[in-house]
């Protein structure tokens, strides 16, 4: 039986799903991060940005064809009404750089979520300025770097979608220039941001919210992940719609 395969950008996104259950590291795609799976499903942490997200989609089709992608991660506040730990499941998901937007699959409905509102994927990390642009210009209501890539591959593919974020930073949130610590592969060169922010004691206090309002959004973001898993036990994969079998 095939299985749904999520793929974050970091360890640490999915590091209490990882924890919580029997997940073993695994080979699935040439990554700098770790890859998991277990009985539910695969794991793969492909790296920060679209090109690393979309490697990693593609190859992860080619070596275990799974019965859907779910693009699962952090992101970014674009409206006043999500907060920091706030999950939001979008029915769409935009690609910033050309405007093309992907529909994602429908969840069975016994599961309490609701699909709802726009995620718009940008080329590199935003700031409160492009956050207030990309807002005005898509009607969005959060910001990642990798889903809209993940989409794309999916699409090509005929494989069902999903995105799932967790909020990590708000609207106002002065995030540091991060573009920086984050070469071609995708990897996050956090000894390099840890020298960086040495001689920048002013850094310290953003880096420190930020490291905690992340830490609550990988909660967040795992519980749900851990109950969507738990539903797609129990349901089939059809023409792009993920619905409930009949018993």
């Amino acid at each position: 039986m095939k299985k749904p395969a999520i793929i974050a950008a970091l360890e640490r996104e999915i590091a209490p799903l990882v924890r919580a259950q029997d997940w073993q590291p695994a080979k699935l795609v040439p990554s700098v991060y770790r890859n998991y799976e277990s009985a539910q499903g695969f794991i793969v942490c492909g790296g920060i940005g679209g090109q690393a997200a979309r490697v990693a989609a593609e190859h992860l089709i080619h070596r275990v064809d799974p019965s859907v992608l779910v693009s699962a991660g952090v992101a970014g506040s674009l409206a006043t009404r999500w907060k920091v730990g706030d999950v939001i499941v979008p029915a769409t998901v935009v690609q910033s750089a050309v405007g093309k937007s992907f529909s994602t699959a429908a969840l069975p409905e016994r599961h309490g979520w609701q699909r709802e509102g726009t995620l718009v994927s940008s080329s590199g990390i935003a700031d409160p300025e492009t956050k207030s642009l990309l807002a005005r210009e898509y009607q969005a209501d959060a910001v990642d770097m990798e889903a809209a890539a993940v989409a794309e591959v999916a699409a090509a593919h005929g494989i069902p979608f999903v995105a799932v974020k967790a909020i990590s930073d708000e609207c106002d949130f002065p995030l540091p220039d991060f573009g920086r610590f984050v070469p071609a592969d995708g990897r996050f060169l956090t000894s390099r941001l840890v020298l960086y922010s040495a001689l920048r004691p002013r850094m310290w206090v953003v880096l420190g919210r930020l490291a905690a309002n992340t830490g609550k959004a990988a909660q967040e973001l795992c519980r749900v992940l851990h109950s969507l898993l738990e539903v797609m036990k129990d349901v089939a994969v059809n023409k792009g719609e993920i619905a409930s079998r009949k018993p």
